[in-house]
This record gives structure tokens, sequence and C-alpha cells, in this order.
């Protein structure tokens, strides 16, 4: 993973110009929101013991809070890049 400025120094490197930058912060969000409801349900069904994950559904809530905190720090999301040949 690289920053803004770091994937743009990769593009340009590979001869393409951005002509446009979105973030996706919002919806990323959203994602990780709808993730963190599953797995609380999960955790209201009983489903806690019986679901095939490593983490298991606390640990799976755990990993997904740190993840939103990230989000609204910034340090967690995605963009979407506009490109044109350079």
């Amino acid at each position: 993973a690289l920053s803004r400025s770091g994937y743009e120094e990769l593009l340009a490197y590979a001869g393409l110009r951005v002509e446009a930058v979105e973030s996706r912060q919002a919806e990323t969000d959203r994602f990780a929101r709808r993730i963190e409801e599953r797995l609380r349900g999960a955790r209201l069904l009983g489903a806690g013991e019986l679901v095939a994950a490593p983490l298991g559904v606390e640990k799976g809530i755990e990993a997904v809070r740190s993840a939103r905190e990230a989000i609204v720090a910034g340090t967690l999301g995605y963009m979407t890049f506009a490109l044109a040949r350079a």
C-alpha cells in the first residue's frame, strides 16, 4: 500500500498522468460498518463458535473497529484515479 503521492509517483513512472482523484473514505467506512454489523448479528445468533474463521467473531469485531478508527483517521481507505497516457 502507498500514500496518494506514492501512487501518483508510481503511475508517472509507468507513463501515466493523473487527471483526477476521488477519495472513497465514506464508502470504505460504510463497508467496514456493514461487516461489523454482520459480525455482531452472528454473535447475537450464537454463531461465534461455529463460524469457520481464523479470528472468530469477537476478534473480527475488534479488528473491524480498529479498521474503522484508521479509516476515520485517514490512514486506511482507498481512492480512484482517472488516468491518461503522459
